[in-house]
């Protein structure tokens, strides 16, 4: 009660916050009320009388699988949950309380357990202000980090923008946010709002054709490569032409034909059905070739008819690019337009035959999303020019909350029109924006390629990528630079206001490595690189160890790092600089080998963070997860017997580190669990050997240093040097034959001499020796000497020595 009187009459709360409230200490206060049956605690809001019980709601999405939220309406007062807050907003792979505080502050919790608190609370009076002084210390870092990251000005932003409470905003998502600013519009606009749902377009199977992609030229660029985007694509297309709910004419017969109306007509907005099979003459479901043979296919379809299938056959690695096709008549073909490229876990899935739709959309009279689309947009340039002008951090940080309000709200109205189970669906707008997207990408890859004889080596959703054929080097960056502005000019001008294609970057070098992925030095000024830029490599993953993500980083620095002439002079005459780029990278592997396998790397390292989801497994305990052969939830369900209340729940991630040992199966003889017997070898099962970290260092666990060379370090290092580095993997050989030997007691020469010098060794050049002369080995990238004994065999007098790059 004493809680209660805080909230409600010492302090008169208008914002309660806290970091998880939302999971664990919300629901924990109600629950202890009610145990002691205190009914008057639940007078929490402003409006006396009133009495509120604990409510509890579930969410389900992909980007943060299953969560379940505890919270105490309070009429009057807002609720905010740090925790819900870095989730969505920041990819981080830890979000407890300490590991935000040292990442965003550089302040750390008080180290008390959970265990210790209940200890110290009934101890003394001393050991409860560590209690008191630990709570303080958690209520102050929470309040750094939204005075640090400008949280409370974000939200009351984006709340003004959308409309929605605060509440809403921090559990649930971006359709709540669309859903109101329509209201608001209809509203305003004398509309009223029907409910699609009913639909037929809304069915969970109809989909609809998405984003444009053109196929990557994969490899390793030292040339300058331009980037081309356009700005906030899909809201500047359903702006440009009108689409909106209303605007979209469902039957021409409804067409006044005396009243003069323009409208456009959106051809190949695609949509098609996964469960309908009918006969010849109709659409069909199809499978890919290795389901159906290729004259099979055919015949199955009408001539003139359109169908989409992949290219390749079961047996091969890759199923190729997905191509729309058109039959002639019995077994002749006409390929159209590569539409789609299928990467290998999806050779199983059905192909199905593509249904072409044809949209049109009334222009005379503006609709509801496009206002709704100019307003954020309007409203978001003027926050960004008042931020530009100002001085004031404090005004400077409420601007730049309501600049990303604006921008989220505004980037979410396509994907509420094209969620079939959403609040208002209507995908033959979201398949339109996509279709016109698609068009559009295509006439900037033609118009770049034609004016400037150029090549576009690939291109996603709102950007292409363009080799102008500069050549290397200084010059050739300013000249890309000057040509990335022209382009982007020539191409705004082939399309429809606001719809604008920017130039903003250059990347030289610039690395490959399929539709998504791809890393280099990017520049927006000739005079100096502005950073390395990563998208959708392992480095920037959050479920991989430390020790991963920091080889990954360094691989891609010292890939993307300029080769200077002097390196080259270093090398031999004809070496070229992927030369030089490979000399770099061998050395920087073996150097983390070495260390991985002399067990230099503190303990940290190794932690590996999982997240639970409850969607997927099949039973499910009194912790909120369901139980698997998963190592991340074995290892929360041993964590939440250890100390009950304390564990991971659906939705948290799961923080663990690999061992050797299994203390807990100690008990068990026949190498069984839950039913499965498994060999000598196999015993204990890796997901049984997940632990947590503080767990292993109170045990004194052993890491399994063969997991981490072979799959935090091997693995996703030879498919990052794919594009640059043939049998990458050999570069792994002899920490793998060290390694062995290290657990059979027994360590190689080479294992006590740095990478170069082993290198060096290993490279069995022909060296001459002569007396009172020391001899730098052929292929040393550096300069500096160190002494050793000389491995090769050769004939030489017992104090002669020779210098080796070090």
């Amino acid at each position: 009660m004493a809680w209660q009187r805080l909230v409600v009459h010492e302090l008169d709360l208008d914002l309660l916050t806290g970091h998880n409230i939302f999971k664990f200490d919300l629901n924990y206060i109600a629950r202890r009320a009610q145990v002691l049956k205190l009914p008057q605690f639940f007078e929490l809001g402003r409006m006396k009388g009133r009495y509120t019980a604990i409510k509890t709601t579930d969410s389900q999405s992909k980007a943060f699988g299953h969560n379940q939220f505890h919270y105490l309406p309070m009429t009057g007062r807002m609720q905010m949950d740090i925790y819900q807050v870095m989730t969505k907003q920041h990819k981080l792979s830890s979000y407890k309380l300490d590991s935000l505080a040292k990442h965003f502050l550089g302040m750390q919790k008080d180290d008390v357990s959970p265990k210790q608190i209940f200890e110290f609370q009934v101890k003394d009076a001393f050991h409860r202000g560590i209690v008191a002084k630990y709570c303080a210390k958690d209520c102050e870092l929470v309040y750094r980090l939204i005075e640090r990251l400008d949280i409370l000005p974000q939200f009351l932003e984006m709340s003004k923008v959308t409309g929605v409470t605060m509440n809403d905003l921090n559990t649930r998502g971006q359709q709540i946010k669309v859903f109101t600013q329509i209201v608001r519009e209809a509203r305003a606009s004398d509309f009223v709002i029907p409910d699609m749902r009913a639909s037929p377009t809304s069915r969970d199977d109809v989909q609809y054709q998405g984003a444009f992609v053109l196929p990557p030229q994969r490899g390793i660029y030292h040339e300058p490569i331009a980037t081309l985007d356009f700005a906030s694509l899909y809201p500047s297309i359903i702006r440009g032409d009108n689409l909106s709910y209303e605007t979209l004419v469902q039957n021409e017969c409804e067409i006044d034909k005396d009243t003069p109306v323009s409208c456009i007509q959106v051809d190949h907005g695609a949509i098609w059905d996964a469960e309908i099979t009918i006969v010849k003459g109709s659409n069909r479901c199809v499978g890919a070739l290795d389901d159906v043979h290729f004259v099979k296919l055919m015949s199955m379809v009408e001539p003139g008819m359109k169908i989409v299938f992949g290219t390749s056959k079961k047996t091969d690695p890759v199923v190729g690019p997905i191509y729309q096709v058109k039959s002639a008549g019995g077994t002749a073909i006409e390929l159209v337009d590569p539409i789609h490229h299928v990467e290998r876990e999806l050779t199983v899935k059905r192909i199905k035959l593509l249904k072409e739709y044809t949209y049109k959309y009334v222009q005379h009279v503006e609709g509801i999303l496009p206002r709704i689309c100019k307003n954020l947009l309007t409203a978001r340039k003027k926050a960004k020019k008042e931020m530009a002008l100002t001085d004031d951090p404090i005004k400077k940080g409420l601007l730049n909350g309501k600049q990303l309000a604006l921008k989220v709200s505004c980037n979410s109205v396509y994907g509420f029109t094209g969620a079939s189970k959403g609040m208002l669906p209507c995908l033959p707008i979201a398949s339109s924006v996509t279709a016109i997207g698609q068009q559009m990408i295509k006439t900037t890859s033609q118009t770049v390629q034609e004016n400037f004889n150029a090549t576009v080596i690939y291109g996603d959703t709102d950007s292409v990528m363009v080799n102008f054929h500069c050549g290397e080097g200084p010059e050739a960056l300013k000249k890309a630079l000057e040509l990335g502005q022209k382009a982007a000019k020539l191409v705004t001008s082939k399309f429809k206001p606001p719809n604008e294609l920017e130039f903003e970057k250059v990347y030289m070098p610039y690395i490959l490595y399929n539709k998504k992925r791809y890393a280099g030095q990017m520049y927006t000024s000739p005079d100096k690189p502005d950073k390395i830029d990563v998208k959708g490599l392992q480095v920037v993953r959050r479920d991989n160890s430390e020790l991963q993500r920091d080889l990954m980083k360094n691989l891609i620095k010292t890939m993307v790092k300029a080769v200077t002439q002097d390196e080259l002079i270093c090398m031999n005459n004809g070496t070229s600089k992927l030369d030089v780029v490979k000399s770099r990278i061998s050395d920087l592997v073996r150097s983390y080998n070495q260390d991985l396998v002399q067990g230099n790397f503190p303990l940290e390292k190794y932690v590996i963070s999982q997240s639970i989801s409850k969607k997927g497994y099949e039973k499910t305990n009194a912790a909120g997860f369901k139980s698997a052969a998963l190592g991340h939830v074995k290892l929360a369900e041993r964590m939440e017997k250890r100390e009950p209340g304390t564990g991971p729940v659906a939705g948290d991630r799961v923080h663990y580190i690999i061992v050797k040992e299994a203390p807990h199966l100690s008990h068990i003889k026949n190498r069984t669990i839950d039913g499965v017997t498994y060999a000598a070898k196999d015993w204990p099962p890796r997901h049984e050997r997940c632990e947590d970290p503080a767990y292993v260092r109170e045990k004194n666990l052993t890491v399994d240093l063969a997991y981490y060379l072979e799959n935090q370090l091997k693995n996703p290092v030879t498919s990052l040097l794919e594009p640059v580095y043939d049998k990458s993997e050999e570069l792994f050989l002899e920490a793998e034959r060290n390694l062995k030997s290290k657990l059979s007691g027994n360590l190689m020469l080479t294992s006590f001499f740095s990478p170069r010098q082993t290198a060096a060794v290993r490279s069995k050049v022909d060296v001459k020796v002569d007396d009172g002369k020391k001899e730098k080995i052929k292929g040393c990238a550096s300069g500096g000497t160190r002494v050793m004994e000389d491995f090769f065999q050769k004939k030489r007098k017992p104090d002669n020595t020779k210098e080796i790059c070090s």
